[in-house]
């Protein structure tokens, strides 16, 4: 039996769709993919568990336990179950970009 690491299968909320579209396009300046939910999956299937928590994503699993974080360029997928709950501009994309996480 292969021991290689699959990715849970998963669901994307309408909450993760509309925060995708709104981050994408403050980052951006543009409009977002038209199927924002294809983007979505394709991103998260080709992202990395992230393991090495920050402060804020270890308050997060403590609220919410069996949270996990995925990245994928400048995205972290945060998942709670089988569901991709939210989408956010992750820490290494640059800290000036941390504050359209708010918007």
């Amino acid at each position: 039996m292969s021991k290689a690491k699959t990715k849970p299968l998963y669901l994307i909320s309408n909450h993760a769709i509309e925060r995708f579209e709104h981050r994408w396009n403050l980052l951006y300046k543009c409009p977002p993919p038209k199927d924002p939910q294809s983007y979505i999956s394709s991103a998260f299937e080709r992202s990395k568990r992230v393991t090495n928590l920050d402060w804020h994503q270890k308050k997060r699993t403590k609220k919410n336990p069996g949270c996990l974080f995925f990245r994928f360029q400048q995205f972290d997928f945060i998942l709670l179950g089988r569901m991709i709950v939210t989408i956010e501009v992750n820490e290494i994309y640059g800290r000036e970009k941390r504050m359209l996480n708010a918007a």
